[in-house]
């Protein structure tokens, strides 16, 4: 998934978007899962979402490449989508690169990313939702203690 990332991308020049660098830099340093879970408020809870938008052109990958820079050494990995360029606009892509990235970080789900891989000779066959199922959500469900994953 390397031409996926943000290798190549433009980032803020400095002092501008200063508030939006600063607001997800404090969402991803404040993020973080009580350990006494019957105690939770969900509603005070941090979200472990961050939902980056806005209109065609308004600097959106600009903002992501520079907190990707900001974030280099404690982020699994990212993808850049691209309408004009199969590769980058492709949802099955963006899974593939999702798990590629956790299995690089995490050992354990790298094993239960494998196992699958092992036991299906038509993966890509499946459907969108079926190959979720198998590269993301059964080995991170298969996981004993999944780490907190940030999703920006």
């Amino acid at each position: 998934p390397e031409d996926s990332r943000c290798y190549g991308k433009v980032s803020c020049l400095e002092g501008t978007r200063v508030s939006i660098l600063e607001a997800i830099g404090s969402w991803f340093c404040g993020t973080s899962i009580p350990q006494d879970t019957e105690s939770l408020d969900t509603h005070s809870m941090p979200s472990r979402l961050f939902w980056l938008h806005g209109v065609a052109g308004c600097g959106k990958s600009t903002i992501a490449a520079s907190v990707c820079r900001r974030l280099e050494g404690q982020l699994a990995g990212s993808f850049f989508c691209k309408r004009d360029q199969d590769s980058r606009r492709n949802g099955v892509r963006l899974f593939w690169a999702i798990a590629f990235y956790l299995a690089k970080v995490n050992t354990a789900f790298r094993e239960q990313l494998l196992e699958r891989l092992r036991d299906s000779e038509t993966l890509l066959d499946l459907t969108l939702e079926m190959q979720v199922d198998r590269i993301l959500i059964q080995p991170l469900k298969a996981v004993a203690h999944p780490t907190t994953a940030l999703v920006v």
